[in-house]
């Protein structure tokens, strides 16, 4: 019975692998039958490798070798069948490094598989759990009896597994990341590789910008505004009909939006929300430092500590007040350390007393109400004063997976609609306490929503799709239904933002100015996209680019853009200049 229940759930996460390619990228590229032989052909060597543990342990009459054998067959299961979980939730696959950054918050990671479970998670989890430890222990304790035909059987299964994994029709291209095999994906690659010392001392001697023009600023207006930028967590094209054409998940979104101005083509630098508060606070896109295996010990902000020049250090030094406040927990990948080694002066988090006896959801977050009840009802009041003020707020409800804290619905839609109204309460009394009189408020996303790209998505954009989310500036200077085309990209915010307070903002391919008049759009958007740990995305006007990492021989996948070259030294130079922050 082990061994069959054993079996039988290898089988049944090959299924299940097979079954949601199919549906997030077969039916969309028009290639099922593709899609699932080439994920057959990659998981096979797992299955192989799996019951090729097992035979030893059947017919070996060492208890500890057996042990052994049974173990390791056990770890590649669970690693298989926890890299099935990360990609039906997250649409990412399982990285080792992911789990020591973000797997050791036991809290956050019992919150999402509850969720995951549906709204009587809380419910079963400890059920399951208990159910997965007995069949575990059993497992690894029970002796495993030796049979003939059992044998045989096992064989015969490798073998045709054997067979499979070299015969099936494999896949390549910009998808192959998604029929790989979790051993596959983690295997080592070019992104450890070191950069010579030639690379290295240009990169630490000179901007990563290179060649640069500068944009005088306009005279600026009577005083400084204060400044809040809002981060709607997950906040993505697809749901907005004014963005998409499509969708209307979030109107009052939507009528903001029409009451400022809003730019149709920007992006996101990363996948996940410490890559969005890299860029939009720094200016410099979230491309990974060299080291091969990121230890958890600066989270997910590994070589971006301490920047001299973010947005916030800068705005500082100009008098202004920096606060940052979101609902969540400040000690998650260690963001609030980072935030305090980048400037702000306050950071508020999940532990404020206002949200005291408040139940708890994603990263022990309260609710969106709660968070922007604070901070209308107290953390502007004590901002109001002679000094002007920089706040950002980052909310949570919206993170992934979806869970609707009023009705405990996980649908998606209904998740991003209780988002949009909270927004629109925190907009309202915003307006009439007459913030946008004078105020600058900029409303963007961290990153597109971790789900599977959209049919239209894929069809309109095609692989822009994974990095495009919305951008509206409102108050101070803006024009009600001005709409802005170019490519910009969510690291043009700083300078626009100093340029706006009367600071030359430096252009470059790789920076615009969203603020300047006319905005200048950048000539190269910078996408780390996180499925392929070592590719970037480079997306432009005129073209889509791929950058495979490899230190020295990093280089274009196949086709490049006419200056590739300095394509090619920002992105070398920002990672090394990223792995001397660290100090290693």
């Amino acid at each position: 019975m082990v061994m069959l229940g054993f079996c039988a759930l290898s089988i049944l996460v090959l299924v299940s692998r097979i079954q949601i390619v199919d549906e997030r990228f077969g039916s969309i590229m028009g290639m099922r039958r593709e899609f699932a032989l080439a994920v057959l052909r990659h998981d096979s060597v797992i299955l192989g490798l799996l019951l090729a543990c097992l035979i030893p342990a059947l017919v070996l009459r060492s208890r500890i070798l057996g042990f052994l054998f049974k173990a390791g067959s056990l770890l590649v299961l669970l690693f298989y069948l926890s890299d099935l979980l990360v990609f039906r939730v997250f649409n990412l696959r399982l990285f080792v490094e992911d789990i020591l950054i973000y797997g050791l918050d036991t809290k956050s990671v019992l919150f999402m598989a509850s969720s995951v479970l549906g709204s009587a998670g809380e419910l079963l989890l400890p059920i399951v759990l208990l159910s997965l430890v007995g069949a575990l222990l059993s497992f690894l304790l029970l002796p495993l009896k030796s049979f003939p035909r059992l044998l045989a059987g096992m064989s015969a299964m490798v073998l045709v597994f054997a067979v499979i994994a070299v015969a099936a029709p494999d896949l390549s291209g910009a998808n192959a990341w998604v029929v790989e095999n979790v051993l596959e994906v983690n295997r080592p690659n070019g992104l450890a590789r070191p950069y010579g010392p030639e690379k290295t001392a240009r990169a630490l001697n000179g901007s990563c910008l290179g060649e640069v023009d500068t944009v005088l600023p306009d005279p600026p207006g009577d005083g400084r505004p204060d400044i809040i930028l809002v981060l709607f967590e997950s906040l993505s094209l697809y749901q907005t009909r004014l963005f998409s054409e499509t969708r209307d998940i979030v109107p009052r979104f939507d009528s903001i939006t029409r009451r400022g101005t809003a730019f149709t083509d920007f992006f996101s630098n990363g996948f996940n929300t410490d890559d969005g508060l890299i860029a939009l606070l720094t200016g410099i896109p979230p491309l990974p430092t060299t080291t091969m295996i990121n230890t958890g010990d600066r989270g997910g902000f590994d070589g971006f500590f301490g920047i001299s020049d973010s947005l916030p250090r800068r705005l500082r030094d100009m008098g202004y007040h920096t606060v940052f406040v979101t609902s969540g927990d400040l000690d998650f990948s260690m963001k609030g350390q980072w935030l305090l080694s980048i400037g702000f002066d306050q950071i508020l988090g999940h532990d404020e007393p206002y949200f005291n006896g408040m139940e708890r959801y994603h990263f022990l977050s309260v609710t969106d109400r709660a968070l922007y009840e604070n901070i209308i009802y107290n953390v502007l009041p004590d901002l109001q004063g002679s000094r002007p003020y920089f706040l950002v707020i980052e909310n949570v409800s919206t993170h992934h997976p979806f869970w609707e804290p009023e009705t405990g619905s996980t649908k998606e839609e209904e998740v991003f609609r209780y988002a949009d109204t909270q927004l629109g309460w925190l907009y309202d009394n915003l307006e009439a306490e007459g913030f946008l009189r004078d105020g600058l408020l900029i409303i963007t996303s961290d990153h597109r929503s971790m789900t599977p790209l959209r049919s239209e998505e894929f069809g309109r954009f095609r692989d822009e799709a994974r990095a495009r989310i919305p951008l509206v500036f409102l108050g101070r200077g803006q024009e009600p239904g001005r709409v802005v085309e170019g490519y910009f990209q969510q690291t043009d915010l700083p300078a626009s933002v100093l340029h706006l307070l009367g600071e030359e903002a430096p252009l470059s391919g790789m920076r615009g100015n969203l603020l300047s008049n006319p905005p200048v759009p950048s000539r190269y958007v910078i996408y780390y996209g996180g499925q392929e740990r070592d590719k970037v995305w480079v997306f432009g006007e005129d073209g889509t680019w791929s950058i495979r990492l490899d230190g020295d021989r990093t280089e274009f996948l196949q086709n490049r853009p006419s200056d590739g070259d300095s394509v090619l030294d920002f992105v070398n130079c920002v990672r090394i200049q990223a792995e001397a922050r660290n100090g290693r």
